[in-house]
């Protein structure tokens, strides 16, 4: 390599590094997480505007006339919860929770999530930043997924599903791994 090719180098590396270091000063601190949920508060969920009467309501436009569907959709605060019915809440219906009862589930979850996630940049040692985990203090909205059928529960396959599964396996056999 000659000598004005490593000047080039040189001076290619200064300038990414003085970039880097003056980025990394201008940044800021991230502001603190919200506490969990104290015993026997109920979740508090973003307010929304009312919603107006019956047949009265006029969906925004954009200036060009489309639907305005800007806005910030996530399900964050749906991180948590169980898929089916946990078995200690055996005969309740998913509407017959308080929201002083949704309330301890969801502080239970926030702390399961606590003790599940010990590298988490707000405990000591911890090695993973923050933001990798940004549901942490989920607001969840009800006790599990699955609403229909009311238990709660998926139900087990019928008979003919599960000889379809297996006529299915049977037929891709002998195809190798890459038959996915």
């Amino acid at each position: 390599m000659s000598i004005p090719n490593c000047r080039v180098i040189i001076v290619a590396t200064v300038i990414a590094i003085a970039t880097a270091s003056s980025g990394i000063v201008a940044q800021t601190p991230a502001p603190k997480r919200a506490d969990p949920i104290k015993e026997g508060e109920v979740p508090q969920r973003k307010k929304i505007a009312p919603i107006p009467p019956r047949g009265t309501f006029v969906p925004p436009k954009t200036p060009w006339g489309d639907p305005d569907i800007t806005g910030d959709y996530n399900n964050s605060d749906e991180s948590g919860i169980p898929f089916e019915r946990p078995d200690e809440y055996a005969g309740r219906a998913i509407d017959s929770f308080t929201p002083a009862e949704l309330a301890k589930m969801v502080a239970q979850r926030q702390q399961q999530t606590i003790e599940r996630t010990p590298g988490l940049s707000e405990f000591p040692g911890a090695t993973s930043p923050m933001h990798w985990f940004e549901n942490y203090y989920a607001v969840n909205s009800r006790p599990w997924l699955v609403t229909e059928p009311a238990a709660g529960k998926v139900p087990q396959q019928t008979a003919e599903a599960r000889q379809r599964q297996a006529a299915r396996q049977a037929a891709r056999k002998d195809r190798g791994p890459a038959d996915s």
